[in-house]
């Protein structure tokens, strides 16, 4: 079975799309950072599969042409909290990839098939047209969603990946922290609204959730922001919301935090808790020293917080040399 990667890159005009058992595995990550090498023309070799992979762990698309780098991968089990992890992976990328344009890809293979213009077909999906969808939109619909209602719980104690649901109806905004994901909430339709349980409501997070979405009675207009995947059907969401008008925040969830106002307080991405976290799990994973990489950790957190990323990065190159 493995831990699937796709792996695209684009180079002198040329292009090569490959299949790599086990680049998506938890920790393989880091070789974005470590190994810029690797996503060459010169370093892919002949051991890989040329083809494409639909149910891909990480993906990873390298324009050198564009400098564009377009990744996401999904297993974070060593890090207690994974959105703040997420957060400050990505700001180490953009500083060791300085220049280049780094996007996440929300949904995985397809992102990718999108930016290379290419049919959906290619992943054995027909094509669905979405004229009504507004926002950036890197992929192509597949199929007619089946609408269920999903059941809906108050977040359980310690769940740091729940759904924060905000909700204005022209007096007030309520808020909730509720499983399930958002992508199965938006398939309830409006019903949903009517569904969300008292037991869930709340006026503060305690720490980022994993997703948001935000819904405007008054003007039948919604937004939704996510730190994973969108898993197909948001992109679908105007089956289930006939005449509601939607937006796609990426993982930007200071437009909820702004539209709830002063009724849920939504604190950001821990990131110096997850630089400490980082450096334990990948002194395990890489065999630093783990004398070192304290001492190291230590300078960068005594660093002014601007400066924090720049210093890791610095240590990390150091750490791995």
């Amino acid at each position: 079975m493995g831990h699937p990667a796709q792996i695209v890159i684009i180079e002198g005009g040329a292009q090569r799309v490959v299949y790599d058992r086990w680049g998506g595995a938890p920790g393989m990550e880091f070789q974005i950072l470590l190994d810029r090498e690797r996503f060459t023309m010169d370093r892919l070799g002949d051991w890989h599969d040329d083809r494409w992979n639909p149910g891909s762990d990480a993906v990873y698309l390298v324009d050198h042409d564009r400098r564009v780098l377009l990744l996401s991968f999904i297993y974070l089990y060593d890090f207690p909290d994974e959105q703040a992890y997420r957060t400050l992976f990505l700001r180490l990328v953009r500083h060791v990839w300085k220049g280049w344009q780094v996007d996440w890809a929300y949904n995985g293979v397809e992102d990718v098939v999108a930016y290379l213009a290419l049919d959906m077909s290619v992943l054995g999906a027909p094509r669905l047209s979405d004229p009504d969808f507004e926002g950036r939109l890197r992929f192509t619909p597949r199929t007619r969603p089946n609408l269920r209602m999903p059941e809906i719980s108050p977040r359980r104690a310690g769940d740091r990946n729940y759904c924060l649901v905000t909700v204005e109806d022209g007096t007030r905004v309520r808020a909730y922290g509720v499983t399930p994901s958002y992508d199965n909430l938006l398939k309830g339709g409006p019903r949903v609204l009517d569904r969300l349980p008292e037991a869930a409501r709340m006026t503060q997070c305690g720490s980022l959730p994993g997703s948001g979405v935000h819904f405007d009675l008054t003007t039948e207009t919604g937004g939704y922001w996510t730190h994973g995947f969108i898993h197909g059907p948001l992109h679908e969401v105007h089956w289930s919301w006939p005449g509601w008008r939607w937006r796609f925040w990426e993982d930007d969830h200071t437009v909820q935090r702004a539209l709830a106002g002063v009724e849920v307080a939504i604190p950001d991405p821990g990131v110096d808790t997850a630089m400490a976290e980082l450096v334990r799990v990948w002194t395990e994973r890489l065999n630093w020293d783990p004398d070192l990489a304290q001492e190291l950790l230590r300078e960068v957190l005594a660093r002014p917080r601007h400066e924090r990323v720049a210093a890791l990065a610095d240590a990390i190159f150091l750490l791995s040399d």
